[in-house]
C-alpha cells in the first residue's frame, strides 16, 4: 500500500516525551509536508512509504533506513570512506535521539541511508536490522575473526547478541556466548553458540570454561577468543570481554553505558586493543539485508501492537526477561507479515 501526496494527513498520532522519567504522552503532531522536506528526505509511513519523486526510490517501495540524517558532505568524515560518514559532527541529527523518532505514524528518513527490502522479507523481520542488526553486523565484521577462529559475544542473548552469534556462525566462526540472564543463555544456545557461559559463575570459572572449549579445537597460544564484541551495557561487560580475549586480541565496544571501565592491567599487560563501533553504512546495511535473506538468519522478536502499548513495552524492556528484540507495530496489522 503506497500513499500519495493527496492522502497524507496534516497530523498523525505520536508518542511524545514531555518530561524525563514520565510516561509517554500520545498526541497529534504535524506531519511534514512534502514541500518542506530536504532533497534527500523520505516521508515514511511505517509499512508503506511515501518518497519524494526526486529520490531514487519509487512510491510504494518497502524500505528500511539507518537513523542518521543530513551529514554535511564536506568534512573529512563525509569525504572519506563511506563507513566514516556516520561520525560526521555536522549532521542534522539522529532519528529517535536528537530528532523525532519512530513512535509515530509518519516519520522522515534520509534516502542516502535507506535500502529496499526483498518482497519476501516481512517488516517485523526487517525492522530490527536498522539498529540491532546493523550495529552487531559491523561489530562482527570489524572484529575480523577468520573462519575457524573464535569470537566472544558478551550479551549474546539480547537483541543485538542473538544476531551477532548467527552472523559469526554463518561466516564459519566459532562463538563463545556470555550472558547473565537465563532467557539470554537459552537463546544463545538456540542461535548456535559453540559455548555458552553464565557470567554469574565468576571470572576464574568463566576464563577456565573458555580455555577448555577453545583448547579442544587445538588452538595455539593462550587458548582464548581471537576477538570479542561487547553488546551488553552491564557494569564490567568490557572487562569480561577482555578476560576471554587472547593477548594481542581485539575487543569491539558497541554497548553504550555511561562509563566503560576496566583494570588497566587487562589492556596494557596483555596488549588488548579496544575499538568503538556504531551503526553500519548504507552499503553495509544493504549487504546485511542480503545476508539475512540468503543465510536464513532468525530475527527473534517480541511484538507489541499500537502506540498505546508503550508502557507495557518499557516494563518488559526493563524486566530483563525479553529474548531478542522488542518490536512495536504502529501500522495496521494487515500491513505487517510476521
Amino acid at each position: 500500500m503506497a500513499s500519495t501526496t493527496s492522502t497524507i494527513p496534516a497530523t498523525c498520532l505520536a508518542a511524545v516525551v514531555k518530561e524525563f522519567h514520565k510516561p509517554y504522552t500520545l498526541t497529534k503532531t504535524p506531519v511534514p509536508s512534502p514541500n518542506t522536506l530536504s532533497p534527500h528526505d523520505i516521508l515514511l509511513k511505517p509499512g508503506p512509504s511515501t518518497p519524494r519523486p526526486r529520490t531514487h526510490f519509487a512510491i510504494g517501495d518497502r524500505i528500511i533506513a539507518i537513523s542518521i540524517r543530513d551529514p554535511c558532505g564536506t568534512c573529512t568524515d563525509c569525504t572519506g570512506p563511506e563507513e566514516h560518514r556516520l561520525t560526521c559532527k555536522f549532521t542534522r541529527g539522529f532519528t529517535g535521539i536528537s530528532l523525532p523518532g519512530v513512535f509515530q505514524e509518519y516519520m522522515v528518513v534520509d534516502a542516502r541511508f535507506s535500502v529496499r527490502i526483498p518482497d519476501a522479507m516481512g517488516f517485523v523481520r526487517a525492522a530490527p536490522l536498522t539498529c540491532a542488526g546493523s550495529t552487531s553486523w559491523r561489530a562482527v565484521k570489524r572484529a575480523g575473526v577468520r573462519r575457524g577462529g573464535w569470537l566472544g559475544v558478551v550479551g549474546s542473548g539480547g537483541g543485538l547478541g542473538h544476531l551477532a552469534v548467527q552472523f559469526a556462525k554463518k561466516m564459519g566462526v566459532n562463538v563463545v556466548g556470555v550472558d547473565g540472564r537465563e532467557v539470554g543463555l537459552e537463546l544463545s544456545r538456540r542461535m548456535g553458540a559453540d559455548l555458552v557461559v553464565d557470567v554469574g559463575v565468576g571470572a576464574e570459572a568463566l576464563v577456565r570454561a573458555v580455555r577448555g572449549r577453545v583448547g579442544e579445537d587445538g588452538a595455539e597460544g593462550e587458548r582464548l577468543c581471537d576477538a570479542a564484541v561487547v553488546l551488553s551495557d552491564a557494569p564490567g561487560a568490557v572487562h569480561t570481554a577482555m578476560m576471554i580475549t587472547r593477548c594481542h586480541g581485539l575487543v569491539v565496544q558497541v554497548a553504550q553505558p555511561d562509563k566503560v571501565e576496566f583494570p588497566f592491567q587487562e589492556m596494557i599487560f596483555r596488549d588488548i586493543r579496544l575499538m568503538g563501533s556504531n551503526l553500519s553504512s548504507r552499503q553495509e546495511l544493504e549487504d546485511l539485508v542480503r545476508f539475512v535473506e540468503e543465510e536464513d538468519v532468525v530475527v527473534e522478536t517480541t511484538v507489541f501492537r499500537g502506540l498505546q502499548s508503550l508502557e507495557q513495552v518499557l516494563e518488559r524492556a526493563h524486566s530483563g526477561t525479553v529474548a531478542g528484540k522488542i518490536m512495536v507495530v504502529v501500522v495496521d496489522p494487515e500491513q505487517v507479515d510476521e
